[in-house]
């Protein structure tokens, strides 16, 4: 895999491959520094996959050691002394020529680095800013998945519909052992960026829309709960549900195929199923006026 890399080190899909692997083996560590080393490469069109694959494993390791805790397998002590040793966060800023890169094992302790926007890899980069945790261990919090997400937003390949990928991540691990504070607040962040950057875009307004439902199983009550405010958005006049002229045909057919997936579910409530329906009709009333 190292070989592959040195020949083709910006393509996304080597580096999502070595992280993957690494992660199925265990190696959170070395995942992280694949990963990271991904990131640097990776900043150009079709660059989003890394950074959204590196979201993705640090909600995974937040998830397993959130679920070590709950089993009283760690304390908040271990964890903190673990993140400083095995699963530390902090890279050197080797590249794929280290002698050390062969074996998977030259991630030494060092700055958290990722790349300035629209740079390559070998060009300046900046530290990453991780926000101040409320616990003694800033993984546990969730702030480095957030800082991610950030970055990834400063890059050429960062568009709505990358953001609203970031957004579905973190939504999905919502029935995890991850508190849900945690997750509300990696949600909102990615949600608050979008809006202000890219207010009245369809993949915007559908996610704030999505927001009360999203990542949360459609047979249980809480779905239930989140769906009246579901409706209240999408048929609402808020400012946040507001798309650009011409783009609310894009808006009806992006909802209407959540729906549809919420409809191929089994199990669900015939009242439900109902409210649905509704939906899927009004939406295809406003693709055909539109």
């Amino acid at each position: 895999m190292t070989r592959a890399l040195r020949l083709m080190p910006t393509d996304p899909e080597l580096w999502v491959m070595a992280g993957q692997k690494a992660v199925s083996e265990g190696d959170w560590a070395g995942a992280r520094g694949m990963f990271m080393r991904g990131c640097r490469f990776c900043t150009g069109k079709g660059g989003s996959a890394v950074w959204l694959e590196f979201a993705r494993s640090e909600m995974l390791w937040l998830d397993r050691m959130t679920r070590k805790m709950q089993a009283g397998q760690k304390t908040a002590a271990q964890m903190a002394e673990e993140e400083q040793n095995s699963d530390q966060i902090l890279f050197d800023d080797h590249d794929l020529d280290s002698d050390d890169d062969e074996d998977g094992n030259g991630d030494g302790v060092g700055k958290f680095v990722l790349p300035e926007p629209g740079t390559t890899a070998s060009a300046q980069t900046l530290e990453l800013e991780v926000p101040e945790p409320a616990t003694n261990t800033p993984a546990m919090d969730g702030a480095i998945a957030m800082s991610i997400a950030s970055s990834a937003a400063k890059q050429i390949f960062y568009t709505p519909a990358v953001g609203r990928q970031f957004f579905t991540i973190f939504a999905s691990f919502r029935s995890t052992a991850i508190p849900q504070q945690i997750i509300d607040k990696l949600v909102q962040s990615v949600l608050d960026s979008m809006l202000e950057r890219w207010h009245g875009e369809p993949d915007t307004a559908l996610c704030w829309v999505l927001q009360p439902v999203q990542g949360i199983d459609s047979t249980t009550v809480e779905f239930v709960r989140g769906l009246r405010e579901l409706l209240e958005r999408l048929w609402g006049s808020a400012k946040q549900r507001q798309v650009r002229e011409g783009q609310e045909a894009a808006f009806a057919e992006n909802m209407s195929k959540v729906v549809d997936s919420w409809l191929g579910c089994d199990g669900l409530d015939p009242d439900i199923v109902l409210v649905l329906k509704d939906i899927k009709i009004k939406l295809d009333m406003a693709k055909q006026s539109s």
